[in-house]
């Protein structure tokens, strides 16, 4: 008799997953307990102190520093002129910083035909 051999905890769990999946009532039930779940967590800002809205709100303003920056990063990383947005194209890059990029493109008007 061959020894069978045993399972990683991760295939184990994607074993677990799949057959969860494969039954609807179980993935209906989970999809339920997923959103009590979430509903149990969120917080409405109305419902919020003033404190804990600040904090929120500079967790949200660093988050969205960070996007924009990394969008701006894939914007300068991308080979093609025509991908890039108007400023950056009249201005050359390499005497921007990413910071002096993000801050003009969002200061200027955009150019209208008219």
């Amino acid at each position: 008799m061959a020894k069978k051999e045993r399972l990683t905890p991760a295939e184990r769990r994607r074993r677990y997953r799949e057959k969860r999946k494969n039954d609807p009532e179980k993935a209906a039930e989970i999809k339920r307990k997923d959103l009590e779940r979430y509903h149990a967590r969120k917080k409405l800002v109305a419902e919020m102190s003033i404190q804990e809205h600040r904090m929120k709100k500079r967790i949200w303003q660093e988050a969205n520093k960070r996007r924009r920056m990394k969008k701006i990063m894939l914007l300068l990383n991308t080979p093609g002129p025509s991908s890039l947005p108007e400023i950056l194209r009249m201005t050359p890059s390499a005497t921007l910083t990413p910071s002096e990029v993000s801050t003009r493109s969002l200061r200027e008007r955009k150019k209208v035909k008219r």
